[in-house]
Formats: structure tokens, sequence, C-alpha cells
């Protein structure tokens, strides 16, 4: 029995341990929810900016959490120009989220944790890693050209692209290079190598090529965690030491090949240039054939292949006689010509890389700026359009501030007609902007241009004014503000078919003056004072251009509105000055020859032709014009030149009006003298004399006078 009891209590005090420890178990078990509980946050998807995460809460969990917070962190030891860490709140129901705005390349920890009121009681994260970016604030390399190639090498260089971002500019470290090369069985091409040349490096030697074969080059500039728009080029090396053909430029449409003139059999022979599309594209496989006798440049012969399509390689050949023949036979038993052949491989520019030549700011005034450029050539119709952006936000006296800085407004799209300069055989494009909301000197301008109906990049515009040499080919500005534009009131419309010289023949330019002059239907204009507005008001001419029509327009019979504010010929329609009269106009009818003599003048200062200074402009409009610099030079230069000549003036005058030194001198001598019978006094007196001296003089005479 003893044994039996012995043993039920064992039994018993086991049944009460192990109640107790399943009892402690099942406490432990609620009091920590961090344990035996496996990594719920998944990562779902990720790019090169963007990452989505889903997690699971336990059933226990849900039923607590009353919000969530999801955080995402990049890694130590990662290089970034962002924010290092983003935390977000989310609903207790949210099981997904996406984040945004990640930086490529690079390793973030991912983290979800649920909070009961403000006690964490569950947590979860994960790591990540981006992809590489595509950055669109990165543009590509600009400037891709060739240096030089052999038959086994390609040299190019290139700058690093522009960035607006300063932040961002050194984020740039390197380059990424591609080679490819083109296989003619299939026209295709084929990646042969690729290549990182780190920053400050923009130039690089491709070796190790074959002769003969051409090559697709692309790069991109690239950053830490991506890289940027494409730049690339199309170049062939050379098959032996044959002369090379040369790209001196090239633009989306043509491309301006040159060669060595020695190759040609004369100056003047004539060659056949083809150019080839390496690929086909859109099932055109494009050729193109001009036979014609190249330009003579200096030693170099040049030829302009126009009509291209944009962004495409082209194989592009030049073949001319090996030999002079003088008379060459015909017909069926014609001997051949012998001929020689130098080729190369050429690209031409995407649609948008059309750039405005020489755009110059050439006259401003205090509220109007005139522009000039050279115009493109191509076939097709072109636009343009001119911006102009705040470089100075501070304020004016004269004119309040409108505009913060860095605001941009752009002009109406500019057609060809309406950028007609008022000056024969100008070949530049004329364009005008009045009414400025600033100085022209508080404003940075741009030009682009519109092609083929696709806008290209900007170009900036250079304060150069007209110099002595060159000849003025601008519109003149107004130097005031002009008031009521595209006011009805101020304009009159009038029927150019009234005018008695419409059928003048062999007319250049169909000039609509305004006189206002009420002497009766004719009066006299002298046709070598005709100008513009400001130039008249200026010279007190009644008389002025309001507008400059070509033939064809005024073949057009269209109604001519004077005082609509807009730019004809190259002269400014100016609003009327009374909206209750109406202008006396006439039409005069001006030849090539006759526009000679109305030469525009601009009010400027400067020497002319035979050495003699002029200036059309008074004191004080020429002070205005100077910079803060130019007048603070003149007024140390003015300091510098007159304050010397003012202290040698004053010496001068110092020594001239000095009272001389009067030495006035009287002695009396005595001397003995031996009579008979004794020794005498003689006593003598000597008359008074009165000298001037020099103090040398007055130095000499004492000394003179102490040794006696």
């Amino acid at each position: 029995l003893t044994s039996q009891e012995e043993f039920m209590r064992i039994i018993s005090l086991s049944l009460a341990i192990l109640v107790h420890f399943v009892r402690s178990e099942e406490f432990y078990e609620e009091s920590s929810i961090y344990d035996d509980e496996p990594t719920s946050l998944e990562v779902v998807t990720v790019k090169n900016d963007k990452a989505s995460v889903a997690w699971k809460l336990p059933d226990k969990i849900a039923n607590l959490t009353t919000k969530q917070r999801l955080m995402i962190t990049i890694r130590p030891g990662t290089t970034s120009a962002g924010a290092s860490t983003y935390a977000v709140y989310v609903k207790p129901h949210t099981r997904t989220y996406t984040f945004e705005n990640l930086e490529g390349n690079t390793t973030y920890r991912a983290s979800i944790e649920a909070f009961h009121d403000e006690r964490s009681i569950w947590y979860s994260s994960e790591t990540l890693h981006t992809s590489l970016a595509a950055l669109d604030w990165l543009s590509a390399p600009k400037d891709l050209t060739l240096i030089h190639k052999t038959n086994s090498t390609i040299e190019l260089s290139w700058s690093i692209p522009l960035i607006v971002q300063g932040t961002t500019s050194a984020l740039i470290s390197q380059h990424f290079l591609n080679v490819y090369e083109f296989v003619p069985a299939q026209r295709i091409f084929i990646k042969k190598s690729s290549y990182s040349v780190a920053i400050p490096k923009h130039s690089f030697l491709l070796s190790k090529l074959m002769p003969g074969t051409v090559y697709n080059i692309t790069i991109q500039a690239g950053t830490s965690f991506g890289y940027g728009q494409l730049a690339w080029t199309a170049v062939s090396t050379l098959q032996d030491d044959e002369v090379v053909l040369t790209q001196h430029d090239v633009t989306p449409n043509s491309i301006v090949l040159v060669w060595p003139l020695h190759w040609m059999t004369t100056p003047t022979a004539k060659c056949t240039i083809r150019a080839k599309s390496l690929l086909i594209e859109d099932g055109i496989d494009s050729e193109q054939v001009n036979t014609a006798a190249p330009e003579v440049n200096g030693n170099f012969a040049e030829f302009t292949i126009r009509n291209l399509r944009p962004s495409t390689a082209y194989n592009i050949s030049v073949t001319t006689a090996e030999n002079e023949v003088s008379n060459p036979s015909t017909g069926r038993f014609a001997r051949p010509v012998k001929q020689k052949l130098i080729w190369g491989v050429f690209a031409t520019l995407v649609q948008g890389e059309y750039t405005v030549a020489e755009p110059r700011l050439v006259v401003e005034t205090e509220h109007a700026a005139s522009f000039v450029w050279q115009p493109l050539q191509n076939l097709g119709e072109v636009t343009y359009q001119i911006r102009y952006t705040m470089t100075s936000d501070d304020d004016d006296d004269d004119l309040p501030h409108l505009l913060p800085a860095n605001f941009s407004k752009y002009s109406e799209e500019l057609s060809e007609q309406q950028l007609r300069c008022p000056k024969f055989g100008c070949t530049w494009s004329c364009a005008l902007l009045f009414n400025l909301p600033r100085k022209p000197r508080d404003l940075s301008f741009e030009i682009r241009a519109r092609v083929e109906g696709m806008w290209n990049k900007w170009a900036p515009v250079q304060r150069k004014p007209w110099n002595i040499l060159e000849r003025v080919c601008s519109i003149n500005p107004p130097p005031y503000v002009v008031h009521n534009v595209h006011q009805l009131d101020f304009q009159r419309e009038i029927d150019i078919e009234e005018a008695d010289t419409i059928n003048t023949r062999d007319v250049w330019r169909f000039l609509i003056v305004v006189d206002s002059r009420e002497t009766g239907r004719y009066s006299t204009i002298d046709i070598t004072k005709l100008s513009d507005k400001v130039t008249a008001d200026f010279d007190h001419l009644p008389y002025y251009i309001t507008g400059a029509l070509t033939p064809t327009e005024v073949k057009a019979r269209a109604p001519f509105r004077i005082g609509d504010g807009r730019v004809h010929g190259g002269y400014l329609n100016y609003p009327l000055a009374d909206r209750s009269t109406d202008p006396r106009w006439s039409l005069v009818p001006l030849s090539q020859a006759e526009n000679e003599l109305i030469e525009p003048r601009l009010r400027t200062c400067g020497f002319n032709e035979k050495g003699a200074f002029e200036c059309d402009l008074t004191l004080e409009e020429l002070a205005t014009r100077l910079p803060w610099w130019a007048k603070i030079s003149s007024l140390f230069l003015m300091v510098l030149i007159f304050a010397p000549a003012a202290l040698c003036l004053y010496c001068i005058l110092f020594k001239l009006r000095r009272v001389k030194t009067i030495k006035e001198e009287s002695n009396r001598m005595y001397y003995n003298e031996q009579v008979d019978g004794g020794v005498g006094v003689t006593q003598e007196y000597r008359r008074r004399e009165q000298r001037g001296f020099d103090p040398s003089q007055t130095e000499e005479r004492i000394e003179f006078l102490s040794t006696e």
C-alpha cells in the first residue's frame, strides 16, 4: 500500500507540473507576440524608381492593430542625393503599398510596423534593390564629334551635358559607350564592346577595329544610380591610306562634306555624290545621287547633300575621273573613263536638333529689343519663336516689379514672311520685341525653330551690336512704351487698290507711308529721307514708313490696317496718335536701286567710314545706355586725369603769385685815415640799395658780407 500511495503521489505531482507548464506556455504565448512568427513582408515588384510590397498580419495582431507605419530606408554605404528615409502611416486594414520616387541602383530596407494605440505590437522588414534608372532630366552628351580615324582606330570627343539643376550636375560620374559593328550582308548592327569613361575625361580612342568597317557608337552620361538620354553617331574606318572624306557640318536634313582639293583632277571637275542609307526604315531604302562641281573653299572642295532623312546613317561616296578627259568619246565604242572613289559613313541629326545660327541682340532700348539671326536652309515651312526669361528680380523705381525671377514668356510663332528685314540684300532674319515688362538687360533671350511641325532646341541669344564694318540690317526699336496696341480706335483700314502706283513694274517693295500734313492730296515726299516713325520724329519729318509689302502681297489685294501694332517688312506699324483723325497715306513703289538711298539709320555713336566720330544721341540718352560699371570707370578715369592737372595748375599759379624776397641793404662804413698831426676819423655814407634776390643769391650775399 505504501508503495502504491507513493506511486499515486508521484503521478499527481507530475500531472500538476505538466498542467503548470502548459498554463505557463499559454501565458508566454499570449504575452509575447514576436516569437515564432515568420517574416510576413514581401517585395512584389521592383523598378528603377518604385517598389511594391505586401504583408499579412497574424489574426491576433490584426484584431489589435489601430494603425500601421511603413518605412523605407537607404542601406548604409549607398550614395544618395535625396532623403535617406521615408515613412508613412496607413489604415489598419491596408495590406499593400507602393513606394515611389526611389533612386535607381540603390539598396533599400522596407519595413512594416503595427501599433495598438501608441504601442508597437508587430514588426517585419525586407531588403530590395532598384535597377538602373533612365533619368529624364539628364540630357544626352553634346557635340559628339569624330576627331581622327585610321584603318584600325576611331577617336571621338563630346561635351558633358548641360544640367539645369546645379545640385545634380555633380552627380555625373561617367559616360557609357557602346560600340556596334555593321554587318553588310544582313544590314544589321551587332554589339561588339562597351566602355566606361570617368569624368572629367570627355574623349575616347577606339582601337583594334577592322579596316573599312562601319561602326555605330552610342554614348550616355551616367550617375551612380542611373543613366541619361542617348547620343549616337555612325563612323567608318579607312580601307587603307586613302584620302579622308570629312563631315564639315550636319543638320537633320543635310550633310556638308569636304575633301582635299588636290584629290580632284581639276578644281572645276564634276563629281558624282551618292548617299545611300545603311538600314531600311519603314520599308524605304533611300538613295540619292547628285552630279555637280563642288564649291572650292581654300584647299578643300565642299558639297552639301540636302533632303536627307533625319536620324539616319548614310554611306556616302564621291567619284570623279582619275585623269582629265579633254575630248571624251561617245557612242557605242566609247572608251570607259577610269574613276576614283572616296567614301565614308555619316549620320544626320535627330529632327529636333536644328539650331538657329548666330542669334544676336543688335539694338536695345529701355523697353524693346531688336534681333537678327541666320535663317535655316530648309525647303519646308520653317517658323520661329522667341522666349525671354527674367534673370534679375531687383526692384526698379521706374518700372514696378511685374514678373518673378526665372519667369519665361513666349512670343507668337513667327513665319519667314514676318521676319523680313528693311534692307534689300539682307541675308538675316529680323524680329522685334517691344513693350517688354523689364529692361532687356534684365532678361535672357532664346530662339528656336519649328521644322516640319517639330520644335527644335533653344539657342541662346548673344548681345552683339552692329559694328562699323557691318551693314546695319535690323528693325529700329521704339525708345518708349508703345500705347494703344491692338485697340481698334487707333487703327484705320485702307484699301491698297485705291493707290495709283499699284501697277508699277520692277518693284522690290511697296512702302506704306503715313503723312500727317494737310496740304492737299499731293505732297512732296523726299524718298532719301523715308524712315521708320522713331527716326522721322527725331528728324522732325511729317511722314514715316509704317509698313513694307512685297509685290505678291499687294497683288493679293488684302486689306491693310494702319496702326495694328505689328511688324510689316521690317517696320513697326505704330498705332495712330489720335483716334479721331484719318491719316493720309501713300503707296510708294521702291526698286532695288532706290532702296540704297534709304539705308536704315539707327541712332548710335561711333566712327564713320572717314574715321570721324559721330553720335546721334544726346548726352542724357548716351548716359542712360551706359552700364553701371562703365559709369564708375569713367568717373574714376576723370579723377585720374583732372586731379594731377589741377595740382600742376595750382603749383604754377602759386609760383607766379609768390612775393619776391626784398633785401634792403643800408650800410655805413668807418675807416681810419692818417693825417698830419694825428689820426683822424672819416665817416662815409653809402646810398641805400634795394635789390631783389632769390634764396640762393641771398645765401651767397650773406656769405660775401660775412667775409668782409
